[in-house]
């Protein structure tokens, strides 16, 4: 909402209220209340009246105006908006609480005993102490972010943490004409959103930062929660909740890939990926903060719908059934490449969204599979028990024939397989034979067993397949536990404490690499 709009919805009084506190020419002067709305809108949308009335706050200051940048439209319903501001407190509370207060060798208790020393004369920052603090973040290479997390460290509670901290916070912001109540609702006007995001050196929202995420990968995540010096374990979607829970700022995250995944990044988005790794990072940041990739997501569609209509349906030769299977063992990656190729086809989505629009589309399997990279074909014959070997055409003509009898598996052919944990990718059809033995089919399970006794029965098992392959993905682990019949629910997850049992032994030998959705285990050895 913009801010003229807001004021012109604010009652005479409240108008006259702000003037005489920022308009000190017109005291004594009544003035209607359309011009009264102009000579606010000029004062209240200035950089400097916005910087001056947030910096030198006391928390929940920042608590308050982070949850309204980033809400939908700028706004928040009144009811339980003090609880969600209490909320974001305890968890900047939480953060700042940690010994010692972030991972990085930098000298933030310094930097504390002089925030402490600035606000202990009269319980507030004056101009020159914030001006000589800003040098000092300059110095120490302390970022305004952490800045806000340190205000809430406990030896700095005597100074604002009280039962009126949240009242006398939002009364300040309100009194300062930069918070508004319309229709029950907080509401900062869109010109505040971008004053404050400037002052604080947000380039992104919360929204715009996630989009950026979701076209990195994994271990691209990895790398900038590494580069923070935080915990790198987790899902992808861990690693974001951790790189948004620990406030790390969307050009520090850029800062820490490599410049390839910069411009693969780019490309993905829409926007230019040319340049030194500072143009690629600006041209990113520019580009999402004007929300061009929404912009262009948008274009892409109107023309896909408009160019899929003039696409004539190709012949199939596998059931919808068989090349779904065939589909869902692709990673998201290489989903995404291949509607990338395809002409009319929109490319963002989950990875069910994606398996869906290529089912729909008017596509044969060799014209979707011929999109795929070798590497990518390799791994699916692999998957398939099939030859993984020779050109490109003999790969997809044997992944074609490999599926042409294909017969989806009903839930009640699925053998001591719990729902939920078998995967779309683990289509295993049911035991006619007893279970094969691992030590007749692993010829290195005996030397495994001695050389790593720390390792249970089922560990030592998958270990001598790795060691016997080099590689192993997620969905031949899963054919492997099923194969054997190992105790393992949940693979993934039991295989990660696999590497992090022979990492805790000195035993490194297994390094994993994400590949969107998936992650490949590979012997290094």
């Amino acid at each position: 909402m913009k801010l003229r709009a807001i004021l012109q919805q604010q009652p005479q009084e409240s108008l006259e209220k702000l003037a005489r506190e920022n308009l000190s020419e017109i005291v004594d002067i009544r003035l209607p209340h359309t011009v009264l709305v102009d000579e606010l809108a000029e004062v209240l949308a200035s950089s400097a009246y916005v910087g001056a009335q947030i910096s030198r706050r006391h928390p929940p200051c920042f608590a308050i105006l982070n949850l309204l940048i980033n809400a939908p439209n700028f706004t928040l319903p009144g009811e339980g908006f003090r609880q969600k501001v209490q909320e974001e407190t305890g968890q900047m509370i939480a953060l700042a609480s940690r010994t010692p207060i972030f991972p990085k060798p930098k000298q933030y208790p310094l930097y504390l005993k002089m925030l402490s020393g600035a606000w202990a004369f009269e319980n507030e920052i004056n101009p020159s102490e914030a001006n000589l603090l800003r040098v000092l973040r300059d110095e120490l290479g302390i970022s305004l972010m952490e800045h806000f997390v340190i205000e809430h460290h406990p030896d700095l509670h005597r100074f604002w943490r009280s039962e009126q901290a949240y009242e006398n916070e939002r009364n300040h912001l309100r009194n300062a004409g930069l918070l508004y109540l319309v229709e029950e609702r907080h509401t900062l006007a869109e010109e505040t959103v971008i004053l404050i995001r400037r002052a604080w050196g947000f380039e992104l929202s919360v929204l715009q930062f996630r989009r950026l995420l979701d076209v990195l990968s994994n271990e691209d995540m990895r790398s900038i929660l590494e580069s923070e010096r935080l915990n790198v374990s987790g899902s992808a979607e861990e690693k974001k909740s951790r790189i948004f829970e620990n406030y790390v700022l969307p050009r520090g995250a850029l800062e820490s890939v490599h410049i390839d995944v910069l411009r693969q990044a780019a490309r993905r988005l829409g926007c230019r990926p040319y340049g030194a790794k500072d143009e690629v990072i600006e041209n990113i940041l520019d580009w999402l903060d004007s929300d061009e990739d929404l912009k262009a997501q948008a274009a892409a569609q109107t023309a896909a719908i408009s160019e899929s209509k003039d696409i004539a349906p190709e012949a199939r030769e596998l059931s919808n059934d068989a090349l779904g299977d065939l589909l869902r063992r692709l990673t998201n990656e290489w989903l995404y490449d291949i509607l990338s190729h395809l002409p009319g086809q929109r490319k963002s989505g989950s990875k069910d969204d994606r398996v869906k629009r290529l089912l729909e589309s008017p596509f044969s399997e060799r014209t979707i599979l011929s999109e795929l990279t070798n590497d990518a074909l390799h791994e699916l014959c692999r998957q398939r028990d099939l030859n993984p070997h020779g050109p490109k055409e003999e790969k997809i003509a044997r992944l074609i024939e490999g599926y042409r009898h294909f017969m989806p598996v009903s839930p009640s052919m699925v053998n001591n397989v719990p729902a939920g944990f078998a995967g779309e990718t683990a289509r295993i059809s049911p035991l006619s034979s007893p279970i094969p033995s691992p030590a007749v089919q692993l010829p290195q399970l005996p030397s495994v067993r001695a050389e790593y006794p720390f390792l249970n029965e089922a560990e030592q098992t998958v270990l001598s397949y790795l060691l016997d392959f080099k590689s192993l993905s997620d969905p031949e682990l899963e054919k492997l536990v099923q194969r054997f019949a190992l105790p393992w629910i949940l693979p993934k997850a039991q295989m990660g404490e696999l590497v992090e049992k022979l990492r805790a032994n000195g035993r490194d030998i297994v390094r994993v690499r994400s590949l969107a959705d998936h992650n490949i285990y590979q012997i290094t050895l």
